[in-house]
């Protein structure tokens, strides 16, 4: 019974990763809550080149849902 829940919690995250994976373009906060790290550590990684980010207006960045699709699946 518990093996059903947790199985049927984990198709619930993967369903939400998923639908809002279908958007272009995700807010640092949104990234980093679907790779389950911290937003500074996002930031770390963007300063490192470990994903790309796109500038929206003035200091503003969003991360390509496809290249962080691509980072989950690698």
């Amino acid at each position: 019974m518990i093996e059903t829940l947790n199985n049927g919690k984990e198709n619930n995250e993967m369903q939400t990763q998923t639908s809002i994976l279908d958007g272009e373009l995700l807010t640092m906060a949104e990234a980093a809550a679907i790779l389950k790290i911290t937003r500074k550590a996002l930031y770390d990684w963007k300063r490192k080149g470990k994903i790309r980010t796109v500038k929206v207006a003035g200091s503003l960045v969003r991360i390509p849902a496809a290249d962080l699709a691509a980072l989950i699946t690698r």
